[in-house]
């Protein structure tokens, strides 16, 4: 759930914006959830900046690891059970890369993320299950004319994306408290922000700026993930080769595979810079897909619902942040023909049920070591479809579901103790709503309809 921290070394620093205090000097576009990527980050923090010393490469690594101690609960506790409200979760992330310059001034370099699998439900099994995995790889090329990336990384949408309010401790839905809940209550966080956008393989191209402005286009041939097609540890394989009746593409396997978008194309735009004594960040993107063709599909072999396609996906996304002094408030708002289920929040969404739309309004201040923060989130979206699920025995609630609705507001504090050391402690309340569907069964239902969680979280962040 939480991306990176890091800037990329290719950032395009946008300096000057003496009215922006986010807890970072300037905006990056590498590191999405502006203002700020985490509070107390600075360039001693992120990956080092491109070498401009001609002819000079520079191997780096950098990591971060961040601890948290929680008291949680949700809805979902009388009916699973909890042994207990108090939880400790952990996790570290090491990036490994590479930074030039040539004589003729090309900068270049590769940098890869790497983070530790889980491997069971108990302290033995995680240490013994214990495993490696590259979340993100990405190289890339620059100069005067902008920066080229390739690889299973950010897209422009990301890169660009501003008004989330996440710096400041764990202050979103997209933090930690949705490791620590069930998985039934947990808030899905609608913005594009997510491994399962940024580890899709895609080539991004990131402008200069201008006068304040720059923009970002990016282009994603399929849902394919780092390796090639036929063997691809994430995605869907090559489709002109795999079945469309089998694996993935089942109908007993709930279509996932002819629900994913083919040739995803994003363009984003932003103007960084100060109006009088307040600083501005404005940014806007939008995203077209196609979808894998097919004559109709049914979600499940036991629901007799009639077929249906998949709608060709649209997004729209736009932020906005002001600032003045250390006091910083603004917004976020995607909607378009997607529905965003917590993995691809970019999904194509089935045809005939509606659209998606989302928003988040935020504040912070940051006054020296300190910084507070307040947001409150609000996603309306297609959610589940009746078509998947089949009618149980002697079931007699909705046949069809509702819009699935669904709130999050998070207050959070933190203090920058020591150069790369942040203490921060968050109060998170989330709740989901969707008619006819249960959220604890996976099933048509006219109970668990309604789920709520929140949990107050105590987190130590160490960067180096």
């Amino acid at each position: 759930m939480r991306k990176s921290i890091l800037a990329a070394s290719t950032a395009l620093t946008l300096a000057g914006l003496t009215g922006v205090a986010f807890g970072q000097a300037a905006v990056n576009p590498i590191t999405p959830g502006a203002p700020g990527a985490a509070f107390g980050a600075s360039t001693g923090t992120s990956l080092p900046a491109q070498t401009y010393e001609p002819g000079t490469v520079q191997a780096y690594v950098r990591g971060r690891m961040y601890t948290d101690f929680a008291i949680v609960g949700d809805s979902a506790d009388r009916i699973g059970g909890k042994a207990s409200p108090v939880a400790m979760g952990e996790a570290v992330r090491l990036y490994w890369g590479f930074a030039g310059t040539t004589n003729s001034g090309l900068n270049y370099g590769a940098w890869a993320e790497t983070r530790y699998n889980a491997g069971g439900t108990t302290a033995s099994g995680n240490t013994a299950g214990n495993t490696i995995k590259y979340q993100q790889t990405v190289g890339y090329v620059g100069g005067k004319w902008g920066t080229f990336r390739f690889g299973n990384s950010y897209d422009a949408m990301m890169m660009f994306m501003t008004g989330t309010f996440e710096n400041i401790g764990d202050t979103a839905w997209d933090g930690d408290l949705g490791g620590l809940v069930h998985t039934a209550t947990i808030v899905n966080w609608p913005f594009n922000e997510n491994s399962g956008e940024y580890g899709n393989l895609k080539f991004t191209y990131l402008s200069p700026q201008w006068n304040g402005f720059d923009f970002g286009l990016s282009w994603q041939p399929d849902s394919t993930g780092m390796g090639y097609p036929g063997n691809a540890t994430a995605g869907i394989g090559d489709p002109r080769t795999t079945s469309l009746t089998t694996g993935t593409f089942a109908a007993s396997a709930g279509n996932t595979g002819l629900r994913r978008e083919t040739n995803v194309l994003e363009a984003a735009a932003r103007y960084a810079g100060n109006i009088g004594p307040v600083g501005v960040i404005a940014e806007a993107s939008v995203m077209t897909a196609g979808t894998i063709s097919n004559n109709g599909l049914t979600g499940s072999t036991t629901s007799n619902a009639a077929p249906y396609k998949m709608a060709k996906p649209f997004a729209f996304d736009a932020g906005l942040v002001g600032s003045y002094g250390g006091f910083s408030v603004g917004g976020h708002i995607v909607t378009g023909k997607i529905n965003p289920n917590g993995s691809n929040e970019l999904m194509a969404v089935a045809a005939g049920h509606g659209s998606t739309t989302a928003w988040l309004v935020g504040a912070q201040y940051v006054m020296g070591p300190w910084g507070f923060s307040a947001s409150y989130l609000q996603s309306l979206t297609p959610g589940a479809y009746a078509e998947d699920y089949a009618v149980a025995p002697n079931y007699t609630g909705p046949t069809t579901f509702g819009k699935r609705k669904e709130i999050g507001a998070v207050a959070s504090a933190a203090y920058n103790y020591a150069p790369g050391a942040t203490l921060s402690l968050s109060y998170e309340y989330g709740g989901r709503k969707q008619v006819g569907y249960n959220f604890y069964t996976d099933a048509k239902g006219a109970a668990g309809n309604n789920t709520k969680a929140q949990g107050l979280i105590l987190t130590n962040y160490f960067q180096w």
